[in-house]
């Protein structure tokens, strides 16, 4: 249950009057600053960039319907230069909000802004209409994501809000009833700089993503539990909960590469929300979560009072890596809540306060010992039935080939041969606005990948069904690798999936997903090889892809990119250029 009081410094409410409505405005403040943290009880602080100096950020709680407002200011200061990298220029995009009528607030340096100098500000405006769920803020310049983040609770109503609600009632949000909420937010920690990171990634030196040091669950963890362990070390992070009683996880996948499996020993969890949207509730023993993806599980703590560990492990690493990680948290039953106190130091009184915890729970959970395929999904079924758009045909299918090269040194993603630019200074958002870029022709598109070469960017027609295939490859001496795909502006179906190269003629009229859901993120798993090219060159072979349904039905300039943050990093990424034509009346235009 969060605390208003804590956030009066940060959270202003006020009332807007409209002719038809009454509307409140919430108004936050991200104060981004240069820090050398460590949150996992090892010798090593690493330099990062943090909000309002916390990890994760401060939470974002909104009511379906309400506008918000989110002052971004760069404190990067100038005595702490970050050395390598993308340097000190910032940005804030709020995943899985759709910016309906709002895209200059979707937080992509280039296509939607330009990014936020050191010394200055941005002001994010924007509302949430119709959405309700789980999302999440973070950083879209470089790797800064990895310490840049923080949860986006949207509520149905004052009834589902924990600080709103009448005591003594369960909450109630859309068809679910639960008796409190917890938010848990999932990340990794490396020990390295962050700014040596990014160059690294886009340098000469480049050979492997490695490992993170430490997985941390919200913000905390341990690096190694066999050494002492000091004062400031704040141990695993403790998700208190009472005895019998149901309550909400909300799961975060703030993680910058691994796809995590989340477990909690003694527990099934019943899946309710995928990515901001309910699903007819579906029991697991485990939850598969990409970087990017968020769930809601209903748990009832039914079980002796104990503390139970909760797990993280990695997926879809082996066989280079094994599963295992250091991930771990503890769901702690206790008797009242209350008396919860989390573990702080003061220096000034050289005295600690509140609880901690520096040896794993005793009772662990399991995870299958293989990894598979497409998970559960094919399982799980939207609440309200399946959208109509799924039923009908596309009015067309592009397909995104991704590839991993390196020319001139540099080690670089590719999708259709296009590494995403980042020679850009200007914004192309303002230049639709202002009328200073030329609007999309048909006859520039080419025709499988739907790529115009002279905008750089993927047009979308208003209204359209489009389909987009995602198709992962390989080449000779390297691993087919899993790429969470995530969508801005839009939610999207995953309708099928395959194995080896996607054909049109032949796979073209496959829909093996059941009952498509609605999500931002999908995971195209790495699958059987199909060779594609012959010859004197590097040989390629298709691993997999997967197939997504989009409606563009909300005028922007949208990115889709691999949220393996590396990759994206690297040029895993696109621009959808969707109805420009419709962007830039009225209101939307006083932001240029």
């Amino acid at each position: 249950m969060h605390s208003i009081l804590k956030l009066v410094p940060l959270l202003l409410i006020t009332l807007l009057c409209t002719l038809t409505s009454v509307h409140s405005l919430r108004y936050y403040e991200m104060n981004i600053t240069s820090a050398r943290y460590n949150p996992d009880c090892s010798d090593h602080q690493s330099s990062v960039l943090m909000i309002n100096n916390q990890l994760p950020g401060i939470p974002i709680y909104l009511h379906k319907g309400e506008r918000v407002q989110i002052m971004v200011r760069n404190n990067i200061l100038p005595d702490r230069p970050v050395f390598g990298g993308v340097g000190m220029v910032a940005s804030i995009h709020f995943h899985g909000i759709k910016q309906l009528n709002s895209v200059q607030s979707d937080g992509v340096p280039h296509l939607t802004q330009q990014p936020i100098q050191p010394g200055e500000s941005f002001l994010y405006d924007f509302e949430v209409p119709d959405q309700v769920g789980t999302f999440f803020y973070h950083a879209h310049v470089g790797l800064q994501e990895m310490s840049v983040f923080g949860p986006i609770i949207i509520y149905d109503s004052k009834n589902s809000d924990p600080a709103t609600a009448k005591k003594g009632r369960q909450l109630r949000d859309g068809p679910f009833r639960y008796d409190d909420e917890r938010i848990v937010a999932l990340s990794e920690w490396w020990h390295t700089d962050r700014g040596q990171f990014e160059a690294y990634f886009r340098g000469t030196n480049f050979t492997n993503i490695f490992e993170a040091e430490t997985y941390l669950v919200n913000g905390q963890g341990i690096y190694d539990t066999g050494v002492d362990l000091d004062s400031y070390c704040r141990g695993y992070a403790i998700i208190p909960v009472d005895q019998n009683k149901t309550y909400r996880l909300r799961v975060i996948g703030g993680m910058s590469f691994r796809t995590l499996g989340f477990a909690i020993a003694g527990h099934t969890m019943t899946v309710i929300e995928v990515d901001g949207d309910y699903i007819k509730p579906y029991d697991v023993d485990y939850l598969e979560v990409s970087p990017g993806q968020r769930f809601s599980v209903l748990i009832t703590t039914n079980n002796e009072i104990d503390d139970y560990g909760i797990n993280l492990q990695r997926r879809w690493s082996k066989p280079a890596v094994d599963f295992p990680t250091n991930g771990h948290a503890i769901l702690q039953y206790r008797k009242k809540y209350s008396t919860f106190k989390s573990w702080s130091f003061n220096d000034t009184t050289d005295q600690p306060s509140g609880e901690r915890i520096l040896s794993r729970a005793t009772l662990e959970p399991s995870f299958p010992l293989n990894d598979t395929i497409h998970w559960k999904w094919n399982n799980m079924e939207p609440y309200y039935d399946v959208h109509p758009v799924v039923k009908k045909d596309s009015n067309r299918t592009i397909i995104l080939k991704s590839a991993l090269h390196k020319h001139d040194g540099l080690t670089r993603f590719y999708i259709n041969g296009v590494s995403f630019p980042d020679h850009n200074t200007t914004v192309i958002l303002h230049d639709i606005v202002n009328q200073t870029r030329p609007l999309p022709a048909i006859n520039n598109r080419d025709p499988i990948t739907g790529y115009d070469k002279y905008l750089e960017t993927y047009p979308m027609d208003h209204m359209e069904i489009l389909d987009v295939v995602i198709q992962n490859t390989r080449t000779e001496n390297e691993p087919c690798r899993s790429h969470p795909w995530h969508t801005h502006g839009h939610s999207h179906w995953e309708i099928a999936y395959g194995e080896g190269e996607y054909n049109h003629t032949r796979d073209g009229h496959i829909r093996n997903v059941p009952n498509p859901i609605l999500k931002d993120l999908t995971l195209v798993y790495p699958n059987k090889d199909e060779r594609t090219s012959e010859g004197p060159g590097e040989i390629e072979y298709g691993c997999g892809w997967a197939k997504i349904r989009m409606l563009a039905d909300n005028p922007g300039v949208w990115a889709m990119h691999c949220h393996n943050i590396p990759h994206a990093h690297m040029g895993m990424m696109i621009a959808f250029e969707e109805s420009p034509e419709l962007i830039g009346s009225g209101k939307s235009a006083s932001w240029v």
